[in-house]
């Protein structure tokens, strides 16, 4: 029997179930081709590259409710970021009373009124610890920070403060600390803006009122800021260990405590860089101060990254290459996004919260796509298949016309 062929005006008809397999077999066939698709090996948790963006710190016996505390990120133990960015965060947090806070954002102003010439409500404050694609950690924190207390306002006031540290090999350490602005309090109770300390030198202002004692005495302080350099710099509720070598960049600030003498400020005090201080419970001569209440350390914006002294960074997964292929390479058509076109960019992170991001998400990712083009393909397959049966039984009364 011979076959006939199509009447004018039919089409062939295909199926719908060859269909469906050949579109999930093709998105299959993309994930499992995608780069990066599958899981990297983490890092050791205990011995492997780290990076920690230590946003906030503070330790001394007059912090409340403890005398310790911080807000820290930690670097993801895949390559990826951990991330916190919003308009403010403090330290303790605003429904507990104490003497001194620690802010970032529009928190590290004393009532949220920052000194002159730095517009109100605009500060932001970023934080990012991040393992890269190679395992080499870097960290970065940036925004407005402060210190201040609850009876004299703002001692210290940092604008668009920036560190970075970067542990691009063990014998590559790089770290950056700077901002656009420093304030400081001083004796007279007037906040002035004055210039960044040079290098690690500090810069100290003394006998400045910044309490009150239980008894009603008067509390004045010296105030000292510099540039962290070291990791025993640092002050967190958990202890950071060194994996061998290490970059650390922020700022740490000191306040020692005395009581004025007959409860009552000392006239001077000018501060000087580097002058020492007696150990509390001594009696200072200088500058008629009392004894010695409390030493109080804060930690600002710091940045830390570390690796072992052995430590190779991998080949990066996302460098680009010039070389010239030596087997002929099929093009897919249509537009395609490499994600190595643009390297530095980062997840942007919901205000006040906390994200980590790696590779570790991609194929789940990359497996909802496959199922959603898969589910998109049937949905589209379905609708077409009433036409497609009218198409058939139109065709079907054609044939049968012809052959009466």
């Amino acid at each position: 029997m011979s076959v006939r062929p199509p009447c004018p005006g039919t089409r062939p008809v295909i199926s719908h179930a060859a269909t469906g397999v050949a579109v999930l077999a093709t998105a299959t066939a993309l994930l499992l081709a995608t780069p990066g698709a599958a899981l990297a090996d983490p890092v050791d948790e205990h011995t492997g590259p780290l990076a920690h963006a230590l946003v906030l710190a503070g330790q001394g016996t007059a912090l409340t409710p403890s005398p310790a505390l911080s807000k820290l990120l930690r670097s993801p133990l895949n390559p990826g970021d951990t991330i916190e960015a919003g308009d403010r965060l403090s330290l303790p947090d605003p429904q507990t009373e104490g003497r001194f806070r620690l802010g970032a954002g529009t928190a590290a102003a004393h009532k949220d009124t920052p000194p002159p010439g730095v517009p109100a409500g605009q500060a932001r404050y970023r934080a990012e610890a991040t393992l890269r694609a190679n395992n080499a950690p870097t960290a970065k924190i940036t925004g407005d920070l402060g210190v201040s207390t609850t009876d004299h306002g703002q001692l210290v006031y940092l604008q668009n403060a920036v560190t970075e540290a970067s542990c691009a090999t063990p014998t590559t350490l790089t770290s950056n600390t700077t901002a656009d602005g420093l304030w400081l309090r001083y004796a007279d109770g007037q906040l002035r803006k004055v210039n960044l300390p040079t290098g690690a030198e500090p810069l100290t202002s003394t006998n400045v009122p910044t309490g009150r004692t239980t008894d009603a005495g008067e509390i004045v302080s010296d105030i000292t800021i510099r540039r962290v350099t070291k990791l025993a710099d640092l002050v967190t509720q958990t202890a950071l260990a060194s994996r061998g070598v290490e970059a650390v960049a922020g700022w740490r600030v000191d306040v020692l405590d005395y009581r004025a003498p007959d409860g009552k400020t000392p006239a001077n005090g000018n501060g000087a860089p580097g002058e020492t201080s007696p150990a509390p419970g001594e009696t200072s001569p200088a500058d008629g101060k009392g004894p010695v209440l409390a030493d109080n350390t804060f930690v600002l914006g710091a940045a830390l990254c570390t690796t072992a002294k052995d430590f190779t960074p991998k080949p990066d997964p996302t460098a680009t290459t010039t070389s010239t292929p030596t087997v002929p390479v099929k093009i897919p058509a249509g537009p395609q996004t490499n994600p190595a076109d643009h390297p530095g960019q980062h997840p942007q992170a919901i205000p006040g919260t906390t994200t980590s991001t790696g590779p570790d998400t991609l194929p789940l990712a990359l497996l909802g796509l496959a199922l959603l083009a898969t589910t998109g393909a049937a949905v589209i397959l379905r609708r077409r298949a009433v036409p497609a049966l009218a198409r058939r039984q139109r065709a079907t009364s054609v044939r049968r016309g012809h052959e009466d």
